[in-house]
């Protein structure tokens, strides 16, 4: 095997060391500082209220054993305290006995189109009918300026539907979604389709 044709196989391996940092010695000042970040108790700003009142009334709950174990009368026997646990089986109770509105009322139920108000409706048109044929389609119409507004688009094509109730209201500029068909432009060289959804 000639030397030119020699392969040859490199290993490498990277070791990545760090010096050791010896640090000085903390002076007073610092090991005071170091002795009050120790001592301070930071776990309980992450607490919300409401598990606060709960470590407070285990606490009180201890002491109050304590007082009876002892044989004398504690100023926890005299309180009535609403426990947060008491609070959370009647927020729970008031819950359960509550009754909500119904989602559907009568004005989404029209024309046999049974419309529930926390699913996503979809407007369609009927076109191209006749006596033996119906079709659905969404909404669509054949503009010939390409530069024509969306919202323009959108206006005249619902003003354009013949339904019985025009009320409708346009929230943006555009539409959530616009399917633009352009057609041949050699043949048609200013006609497309656009979709409103």
């Amino acid at each position: 095997m000639s030397a030119a044709k020699r392969l040859v196989k490199c290993g490498i391996s990277v070791i990545l060391n760090r010096p050791v940092i010896v640090s000085p010695s903390l002076n007073t000042f610092e090991k005071k500082v170091d002795s009050v970040m120790k001592k301070m108790e930071d776990s309980r700003s992450l607490l919300s209220d409401h598990e606060l009142t709960h470590i407070k009334e285990e606490d009180q709950k201890i002491k109050r054993i304590s007082a009876l174990n002892k044989g004398t009368h504690s100023e926890f026997e005299k309180e009535e305290i609403d426990s947060i646990l008491e609070k959370e089986d009647k927020w729970q109770m008031e819950f359960d006995q509550f009754k909500f509105i119904p989602l559907n009322k009568y004005d989404d139920c029209k024309q046999n189109i049974y419309r529930k108000c926390t699913e996503r409706l979809y407007f369609v048109s009927q076109h191209n009918s006749d006596s033996s044929t119906i079709k659905y389609n969404l909404p669509w119409k054949i503009c010939t300026d390409e530069n024509e507004p969306l919202i323009n688009l959108a206006i005249n094509l619902l003003n354009q539907i013949e339904i019985s109730e025009k009320s409708y209201y346009i929230l943006s500029e555009c539409p959530n979604y616009v399917y633009k068909y352009v057609y041949n432009k050699t043949k048609f060289p200013t006609l497309m389709k656009v979709t409103f959804k």
